[in-house]
């Protein structure tokens, strides 16, 4: 399957779970971050850091839509190289477990994110 299969299998899937809020861009990077925290959690990455990291980072000039995502793309694969995982593989593999899944459960998750603010 290519990545642009995967992508448009995911946004199907996302519909069904999620429905337009899988169109909304303000409601899909927070998943995406709260992905991100996940991960590093998993990796013991210092929390006080990833605090000042997000100030840092919003200080900034904002960017470029397309060279932002194409930036997050590659560091996921060269995060993914450096916990010696194929990012392709694992993006593929976590797909099909949701697939496999009633999207009701995952639409119950966001509502309880969406009560707490998220």
């Amino acid at each position: 399957m290519t990545r642009s299969q995967l992508q448009a299998d995911v946004t199907s899937w996302g519909f069904k779970a999620f429905g337009e809020d899988v169109h909304m861009p303000d409601r899909r990077i927070l998943r995406l971050c709260e992905e991100v925290f996940e991960l590093a959690q998993v990796v013991n990455a210092d929390k006080e850091q990833l605090k000042a990291l997000i100030d840092y980072v919003y200080a900034k000039p904002v960017g470029d839509i397309k060279t932002e995502l194409g930036d997050v793309g590659i560091s996921l694969m060269a995060f993914a190289s450096s916990v010696n995982l194929d990012a392709t593989v694992v993006e593929a593999n976590r797909a099909e477990e949701l697939f496999a899944k009633d999207p009701a459960v995952y639409t119950e998750r966001m509502n309880v994110k969406k009560a707490a603010g998220f």
